[in-house]
């Protein structure tokens, strides 16, 4: 059975806008950044039906590594709607390229101007993204 491609999913945030500024308490808290590291709140619509989990990544493409740098990595129990300072019981979250796991806001090189795309997709129980949401605020160090 083949699903459509462009079913609804909107991504939200208080805390970050696509074209605009990381605000400094979601910035890195090493290697040079002085931010406090924290968590921006996002928040979503309902999921497609056949919805089995969601998946949250933010990643910079803009960094000096093929694939761009992970920032953040985790999969959300489907009937989750929105994650802030706790996350939902059941989360897994993975590793990013600062070899932490959870969050590592942005600590891009001096220079130019970073995009941090956060991709929220909708998968079905296969692994399959079924819907896809994004922003991309930018950071310059």
């Amino acid at each position: 059975m083949l699903l459509p491609l462009a079913l609804a999913l909107t991504l939200t945030s208080p805390d970050v806008k696509t074209g605009a500024t990381v605000p400094k308490p979601f910035v890195w808290n090493h290697n040079g950044c002085d931010g406090a590291n924290r968590r921006p709140r996002l928040s979503w619509d309902a999921p497609p039906a056949a919805t089995h989990d969601l998946l949250l990544t933010v990643i910079d493409p803009d960094a000096p590594k093929p694939g761009g740098w992970v920032h953040w990595r985790a999969v959300l129990p489907v009937n989750t709607r929105s994650i802030g300072a706790t996350l939902p019981s059941g989360t897994i979250e993975g590793k990013n390229d600062y070899g932490t796991v959870g969050w590592g806001g942005p600590c891009p090189p001096p220079g130019g101007l970073h995009h941090y795309v956060f991709t929220l997709s909708a998968r079905d129980l296969n692994g399959r993204v079924i819907a896809s949401s994004w922003l991309t605020p930018v950071y310059k160090r």
